[in-house]
């Protein structure tokens, strides 16, 4: 029987496990997913959570102010990959990107190619060329981790304060600022 191919992302926010929206990549409907480790992102850089609807976004910019953002890394099948992409609005709301992450060394394990560096490739859905907006601290928290809670707890747009024109007019925006190609990665 021929392995299907794997692909590695690295997720930070509503797709962890314990988090809202995890059930999504766990669900064999869509694909094949296994928990490979937990990871940091090699880079600096913002987690934001955005306060309407606390999602998180990491921001596709290097921040030495901001934090190495942890995560998890899945091995996922293409079709869970597909299906990512759909639920992420890849390329219109997130971007998949390469990005470099920082495997825990105490769970990582001998399949990873990790670099000399002691990191490893893996797609990350992204906000890339972030609105001005999205690292104004009235409007939005920086974190170094998600975690959803009752003080700061994941809404969908249909219990958010924010109308479907508001968030309309937001997305538009997101994605007229998101100019940058989205890189390749290689497995």
């Amino acid at each position: 029987m021929l392995m299907s191919e794997r692909h590695l992302v690295f997720v930070y926010g509503t797709l962890k496990r314990g988090e809202p929206n995890h059930h999504f990549i766990k669900n064999p409907e869509n694909g094949s997913s296994e928990f490979v480790c937990l990871a940091t992102t090699a880079n600096k850089m913002p987690l934001v959570l955005e306060k309407s609807m606390n999602i998180p976004y990491l921001l596709n910019i290097e921040d030495l102010e901001a934090f190495n953002v942890e995560g998890e890394i899945y091995s996922v099948d293409l079709k869970m990959l597909e299906f990512m992409d759909w639920f992420e609005d890849h390329p219109n709301w997130y971007t998949r990107s390469a990005i470099s992450v920082i495997p825990d060394p105490e769970f990582a394990d001998d399949s990873l190619a990790i670099d000399s560096s002691g990191s490893v490739n893996c797609h990350c859905y992204m906000i890339c060329n972030p609105l001005p907006d999205l690292m104004n601290s009235k409007l939005y928290r920086r974190l170094k981790r998600y975690k959803n809670s009752d003080a700061h707890f994941y809404k969908e747009l249909a219990d958010a304060k924010m109308t479907q024109d508001e968030f309309n007019k937001y997305l538009s925006s997101l994605i007229a600022n998101c100019r940058k190609p989205t890189p390749e990665i290689s497995n």
